[in-house]
């Protein structure tokens, strides 16, 4: 009687990595004299000068009202740029600061909410996102936060400040199982870990009969 013994050979295993980055900046805008010519302003629209920030050029877009609702848009303004341009978008109010004895508060910006918005390519036509405040001119309120001032001497104006995040196109490389902090120097055999003395540190293939190895050696894959 006769039988076959199969081996299982184990080539080393392979890693790469995947680095997902952004690049990130910010621009602040000054309206001055705004309760008292917003109504006058309804319906128009101010554009800041051009900026950069987070690698590209913008400009941020000041819509005035009857009063009651101020808006802000920021626009991409690349030269016909050929790609979407993937970005998280925050923009901020200052806060108030009436006299030197008034308290401050711990954050100077009351933050809305973050925007995650693609700027579509040249060809799209779509390349702005924004916000809109709901302000009550007359009494220096706004439904939800104060209307706010920049200086003491300047009781008529507000300062916005937009930050900018901009995804880089990944970086894609190959790696190592070292670089990756998968490898265990330790000589304890019942370690789950991933070591050195496996083929992931050696040129030729070994060959493996007993499958508990196997199963050792991606052990932490599957703890």
């Amino acid at each position: 009687m006769s039988s076959i013994k199969a081996n299982t050979t184990t080539s080393p295993p392979s890693a790469s990595t995947i680095a997902l980055t952004a690049t990130t900046g910010c621009h602040l805008l000054k309206v001055k004299g705004y309760s008292s010519y917003a109504r006058l302003l309804r319906g128009k629209r101010f554009m800041s000068p051009k900026f950069s920030a987070a690698g590209h050029t913008w400009r941020i877009a000041f819509y005035p009202s009857d009063g009651n609702l101020v808006s802000f848009y920021l626009h991409l303004i690349d030269g016909r740029f050929s790609k979407d341009v993937t970005a998280e978008v925050q923009f901020s109010m200052l806060h108030r600061c009436n006299n030197a004895d008034d308290e401050m508060p711990k954050n100077p910006y009351n933050h809305r909410k973050i925007i995650r918005h693609t700027f579509r390519s040249a060809s799209c036509n779509v390349s702005s996102c924004g916000i809109s405040w709901f302000v009550n001119a007359k009494e220096k309120k706004t439904v939800d936060m104060p209307l706010y001032k920049y200086t003491n001497e300047d009781d008529d104006s507000i300062v916005v400040r937009c930050d900018i995040k901009v995804m880089n196109k990944p970086a894609i490389h190959g790696d190592t199982l070292e670089n990756l902090g998968l490898i265990c120097h330790c000589k304890d055999d019942t370690c789950k870990h991933l070591h050195d003395t496996w083929p992931a540190m050696s040129a030729q293939p070994v060959v493996v009969n007993n499958k508990w190895a196997f199963a050792r050696l991606f052990s932490c894959f599957l703890a």
